[in-house]
């Protein structure tokens, strides 16, 4: 599932993140946050309680991926909101070097996905976009969570750079064996 930064209203420019310590709760197996009607953000605390927290809104550039709080990304198939998943990628993801010699990962979209993926990137340029697993973000071998920020609008092949080999490999074999359904 691809998940992108939770909006202020939901259309703004700015994006919620943790005001303090701790981790967002996410529903199982998904990147929805647990939101009540006050907009407050379940969180999970250091010692396994868990509570409520009012999310401070931050322009985009100043956000640490690790504070982000995520929420399903979607984009239009058929003039329908729609969760992209991996479902929307072929399972021929592979690792190249670009211009650099730096890591490139290239994926590709399959007919639905160019629509979905295309407006949900059109929508999503200058913004983040994260991969989640299981309910859990996509991590590096360094700790940090994945989210290439959005360049173009992205509608049959697109591109991940400032990857290192080994992320680029590993993420290239989730989307091969269809782990990012």
């Amino acid at each position: 599932m691809f998940c992108e930064p939770l909006r202020e209203l939901g259309i703004g420019g700015k994006i919620a993140v943790l005001p303090s310590d701790g981790q967002v709760a996410y529903k199982q197996g998904t990147c929805e946050p647990d939101l009540d009607v006050s907009g407050k953000v379940a969180v999970r605390n250091a010692d396994g309680t868990t509570s409520r927290v009012v999310p401070a809104y931050v322009e985009v550039n100043t956000a640490p991926r690790e504070t982000i709080i995520w929420t399903p990304a979607k984009g239009t198939l058929h003039g329908e909101p729609t969760v992209m998943t991996g479902a929307f990628l072929k399972q021929d993801a592979l690792v190249v070097f670009d211009a650099l010699g730096g890591p490139a990962l290239i994926f590709n979209m399959n007919d639905d996905g160019k629509e979905v993926f295309g407006s949900l990137s059109e929508r999503l340029i200058g913004y983040p976009l994260a991969m989640f697993i299981d309910g859990e973000p996509v991590r590096g071998t360094k700790g940090q969570i994945i989210a290439p920020t959005i360049q173009s609008r992205i509608t049959d092949t697109g591109q991940w750079t400032g990857l290192t080999l080994d992320d680029a490999k590993r993420i290239a074999a989730l989307i091969q064996y269809g782990y990012a359904q």
